[in-house]
């Protein structure tokens, strides 16, 4: 079984039923979804379809940019919207223009996320 270290997180990769405890186990456990057992399958956290494991370090670097953008996106969603509820509660702002500041800002919370789509394998 899996002896968890002192510091650091454990990742497990496995695709059999034998794994199955293991993935459990583990902080993170990756299955190969291919060929992989249902059972392995069902406990892992993270399937890959492909079986490419050689993709591992591109996920890895695709989810922290993601993290990082839906960081951004909340930091300007909540600023976005802070400033208008401020505009409105001042009479600056109608309900109309409300409305249409908050779709504005959902807007460019949609386009910052899309930006992920640009993330390249290299």
């Amino acid at each position: 079984m899996l002896r968890k270290a002192s510091t650091g997180d454990v990742v497990f990769i496995g695709d059999g039923i034998n794994d199955a405890p293991s993935l459990k186990a583990a902080d993170v456990g990756i299955a190969m979804g291919h060929r992989g057992s249902r059972m392995a399958l069902d406990t892992a956290d993270i399937v890959l379809v492909h079986d490419r494991i050689a993709l591992l370090p591109f996920l890895v670097r695709l989810s922290c940019r993601m993290v990082g953008i839906i960081k951004i996106d909340i930091v300007l969603s909540l600023l976005f919207n802070t400033v208008a509820i401020v505009l409105s509660a001042m009479g600056t702002l109608s309900p109309i223009m409300g409305a249409l500041t908050h779709n504005i800002g959902s807007i460019m919370v949609v386009l910052l996320s899309f930006c992920i789509v640009f993330t390249r394998e290299a």
